[in-house]
């Protein structure tokens, strides 16, 4: 005699991967000042480094030396805060997405 059995298929979502951005180590080791185009890079220099090269280049040369994006983001919102400059100035967030895209170039939100 056949039995039919008849199972409760019991349906969980399928488990979604954790990004765990502040452990995103970066991989590609191009110096971070090449990532500013001219332009972008002299208003920042401006608006934020009140015109002087020399501290905007050491700045970006003490970010090459982290290795995590948290670390990193950490690092702007304290020289941000130093020079009492709001995160979501223009310039702010520019400088802050070109070294995100350091961790994350695969990202499309941030627009390079």
């Amino acid at each position: 005699m056949n039995k039919i059995i008849f199972r409760r298929e019991t349906r969980q979502p399928a488990p979604q991967p954790v990004r765990k951005t502040a452990e995103r180590r970066r991989k590609d080791l191009t110096p971070s000042i090449s990532l500013f185009p001219d332009r972008e890079k002299a208003r920042i220099v401006r608006k934020l480094f009140r015109n002087d090269l020399a501290q905007f280049n050491t700045f970006m040369q003490e970010l090459d030396t982290i290795m995590t994006w948290h670390e990193v983001f950490q690092r702007i919102e304290s020289e941000m805060g130093v020079r009492k400059i709001d995160m979501e100035v223009e310039e702010a967030r520019q400088l802050t997405d070109r070294i995100y895209l350091v961790f994350f170039p695969d990202d499309i939100s941030i627009g390079a």
